[in-house]
């Protein structure tokens, strides 16, 4: 199984990954996490399934609803 530490990326193309993998993701969100990199600009309307700014959230009762 996969564990939310494993999902949890701070890029597009991560996001982009998990949602063709077919699992839930996690955005921890920086100032790039939506720039162009080398894959490309990302898809318009992409979206993690959560997006959190620290890790301190994951614990949050919130997220793990949301999550689960």
């Amino acid at each position: 199984s996969i564990s939310i530490l494993q999902t949890v990326r701070s890029t597009w193309v991560d996001i982009l990954s998990a949602k063709n993998a077919g699992i839930k993701s996690v955005l921890l969100e920086k100032d790039y996490s939506f720039s162009e990199t080398s894959a490309g600009k990302p898809p318009k309307n992409l979206k993690p399934t959560i997006s959190i700014r620290d890790l301190k959230r994951v614990k949050s009762k919130d997220f793990l609803e949301k999550f689960h």
